[in-house]
């Protein structure tokens, strides 16, 4: 999944390889997302516990929820 723009709620799961996201660093939205523990990664300023990552970008008006059984990237859209 890759946006430049987060214009509504998203929902994205997958129960079998890694997901690989990047959002703009500037928006509204609120991440709300699952992973291996020990696998996510994200250079956002985003909270990583264990196999859970949360934060708020902007005002958090959108939200995108991010479910895997394995690695979980959040990046920076460029």
């Amino acid at each position: 999944m890759r946006g430049a723009v987060v214009d509504g709620d998203r929902d994205v799961k997958t129960t079998h390889g890694k997901l690989e996201v990047k959002l703009p660093q500037k928006g509204d939205y609120r991440i709300d997302g699952t992973g291996d523990k020990g696998g996510i990664k994200t250079n956002l300023p985003l909270s990583i516990q264990e196999d859970s990552v949360q934060g708020t970008v902007g005002s958090g008006k959108h939200t995108i929820k991010l479910h895997t059984n394995d690695r979980l990237t959040i990046q920076e859209a460029n």
